[in-house]
């Protein structure tokens, strides 16, 4: 694998880029984890406050009313409310992915060859792009497995393991995602994508090997954010700085072994 040839090497070459990962990255971090404190809770109470409403209706704590209740137009707003939240969250998310998250991968590639400003640019569109396309089938085909399940609940009266199903789709769908964004080239976006897809198909053992190892590398800095939580305060902001730095060294590993495994197609 790519640790064992080249990795430091590249590092030391590039100590300037690295870097600028580094704060490329942590940058997406802070603007997604930013995203989620703000829209996750208020998702929270708009559904916490049907669930209550429909508890005191269950109960008979509003006896003078209908079996939805005093207000059962109450239930609409907070069901919209928490579509709302739910809608811009994930634009926000998705923004953020494809923004800044697209910049951390370029500057990546960055590392394993020269590119002019031009050059820069299109890999960067492209990560745009690629990642526009694979959502959207994430999205279709997650709409296309809530649909068939709910329909048949409703026809035959069971259901069908929903999430276990629309899952490992989706885990399916993000492992060729990722396939296909270590293969990023400034030109031929068809072609990228069909040698990611192949890759992922092909060579789907040795990668989830390299997921393994990517999981290994994460599990020191988990433990040690967990261990940090009844420590300082400056313990657990050094701790929660290690996860950056890991996903990105995750992420040079990831590329630079597909790399390899592209060489040996």
């Amino acid at each position: 694998f790519f640790f064992k040839k080249n990795f430091f090497r590249i590092i030391k070459k590039n100590k300037n880029l690295f870097l600028l990962i580094i704060l490329a990255q942590l940058l997406f971090c802070s603007a997604f984890v930013t995203t989620q404190l703000v829209y996750q809770p208020k998702m929270f109470e708009s559904s916490q406050a049907i669930y209550e409403y429909l508890g005191k209706a269950d109960k008979g704590e509003m006896p003078e009313a209908s079996f939805l209740g005093k207000d059962p137009l109450l239930i609409s707003r907070k069901l919209k409310e928490a579509a709302n939240y739910l809608r811009t969250n994930l634009i926000l998310t998705v923004l953020s992915f494809i923004i800044l998250n697209g910049l951390v991968w370029a500057l990546t590639h960055r590392l394993f060859r020269k590119m002019k400003s031009r050059e820069f640019f299109y890999t960067y569109l492209n990560f745009g792009i690629v990642s526009l396309i694979f959502f959207a089938a994430m999205a279709l085909t997650s709409q296309a497995i809530i649909k068939a399940s709910l329909k048949t609940l409703i026809t035959e009266g069971r259901i069908i393991p929903m999430y276990v199903v629309l899952v490992i789709t989706l885990l399916v769908l993000a492992h060729f995602l990722l396939a296909t964004l270590a293969m990023l080239k400034h030109d031929r976006i068809l072609q990228t994508i069909k040698k990611g897809l192949v890759l992922g198909l092909t060579k789907i053992h040795k990668m989830l090997l390299m997921y393994l190892i990517m999981i290994i590398i994460y599990i020191p800095v988990f433990f040690l954010i967990y261990l940090a939580f009844n420590a300082h305060f400056v313990v657990l902001g050094f701790a929660l700085l290690l996860l950056p730095l890991a996903t990105v060294i995750n992420r040079i590993f990831f590329i630079g072994s597909m790399k390899e495994l592209e060489k040996s197609a």
